[in-house]
């Protein structure tokens, strides 16, 4: 809702454990909520977001800020602009994970 985004990167088992769930919710249409705790901020080449092997992945979770985000983004946040906290390297691109 600020108008900047951030990407996120997961690393080995953190991801594995969610990407069938958030697969099969993208692929339906949905939007899911992914929040991240104890995830690490890393300032190289701009900022991201990070998994440790301590964080804790919740998608589409029961809590107040998560239903805020997913009405907000429904009513205009899909169409809205945003501006990335994460920068491209012009010697390469980065890769989904």
């Amino acid at each position: 809702m600020s108008g900047y985004n951030i990407d996120a990167i997961f690393w080995g088992d953190n991801f594995d454990a969610v990407s069938q769930e958030i697969s099969s919710l993208c692929a339906g249409g949905n939007n899911p909520i992914i929040a991240i705790k104890s995830a690490c901020v890393v300032e190289f080449n701009g900022k991201n977001v990070g998994t440790t092997t301590r964080s804790i992945i919740l998608v589409d979770p029961d809590i107040e800020e998560a239903h805020m985000l997913k009405s907000w983004f429904k009513k205009e946040g899909s169409t809205a602009s945003s501006t990335s906290l994460t920068k491209r390297s012009p010697f390469g691109h980065q890769q989904k994970r």
